[in-house]
């Protein structure tokens, strides 16, 4: 049962409690709280704001913007189930600190010694203010652009990983290699299958799953990637990479992309097409690559 409430200007919606994740009550706003698609009160809200007493599914914790509540102030985020976050300080666990019971979302663990290295916030932030730049010619700039996002977010680069390599045999364009003066991106750097395979067997700082483009978040998180396959020609092979940058208010991941220069478009709808992408491009196969660095 739902019920609509108006208080101090907000829309909030009175939610009963689902049946999944660890289930905790908002408290201490005094008016609702609007659910983020990011850990930080800056960024954009999610559908209706949530009043003290209502039940929310927390999926598991992780850091962010600090918050100060009456009850503190926490640096602490919880990641609901349907992909949002509302800040620790607003939602009563009973715990102070980290919650008994509920994983971190980067490694499944709890406590701060198991705090992952990738800053998720900073690869949105680079991916958001940078996906019309990169303009990088010769070879296709979706691979080379998440590689990008990737180390603005921390992941360290290296000789094998690279956007100025020198070594002529590991170059992902010879042509282009010529051009800059015998310099480029290595092929794990700016070739989709060839990151894929990089960053999950290779470094094993990510995993992968196959996901189902009927679904509307398939459990990726701010900073992860998703890899298509279109099929065609090269069936098994990922053609393209887009940079999971929010979630939208109907719940709808949000990826950010070169190639055509999208900003928080739907992950799973081809913008071209004004459609589907299991319609536009049949046979199309997605991957989620959660980065676990």
């Amino acid at each position: 049962m739902m019920t609509l409430i108006l208080t101090a200007g907000l829309t909030v919606v009175n939610v009963s409690p689902a049946r999944a994740d660890s289930q905790f009550q908002i408290a201490f706003t005094g008016i609702g709280i609007y659910p983020r698609s990011a850990p930080s009160m800056t960024a954009s809200k999610v559908g209706a704001a949530l009043p003290d007493g209502a039940w929310v599914a927390v999926a598991c914790e992780t850091t962010g913007d600090s918050v100060t509540s009456d009850a503190g102030t926490s640096k602490i985020w919880e990641r609901l189930s349907d992909g949002t976050y509302v800040p620790n300080s607003f939602v009563e666990t009973g715990a102070d600190g980290w919650t008994p019971g509920v994983p971190r979302c980067d490694s499944g663990s709890q406590g701060p010694s198991s705090k992952s290295s990738y800053n998720r916030q900073a690869a949105v932030d680079y991916a958001r203010g940078n996906y019309t730049n990169l303009n990088v010619g010769v070879i296709p700039k979706c691979t080379y652009f998440a590689s990008a996002v990737l180390e603005a977010g921390g992941i360290n680069t290296e000789s094998k990983w690279t956007p100025e390599s020198t070594t002529k045999s590991d170059q992902a364009s010879k042509l282009l290699y010529r051009l800059q003066g015998k310099v480029g991106p290595t092929k794990r750097w700016a070739s989709a299958d060839f990151l894929k395979n990089y960053l999950v067997k290779e470094r094993k700082i990510a995993t992968i799953a196959e996901v189902s483009l009927g679904s509307k978040n398939p459990g990726a998180e701010l900073g992860d990637l998703i890899m298509y396959d279109w099929g065609g020609v090269s069936p098994g092979v990922i053609d393209h990479v887009a940079v999971v940058t929010g979630v939208a208010a109907d719940g709808t991941l949000l990826v950010t992309q070169k190639e055509n220069d999208y900003i928080d478009k739907g992950w799973n709808w081809s913008a071209s097409d004004d459609a589907p992408i299991s319609s536009a491009t049949p046979g199309t196969r997605a991957y989620l690559i959660h980065i676990t660095f």
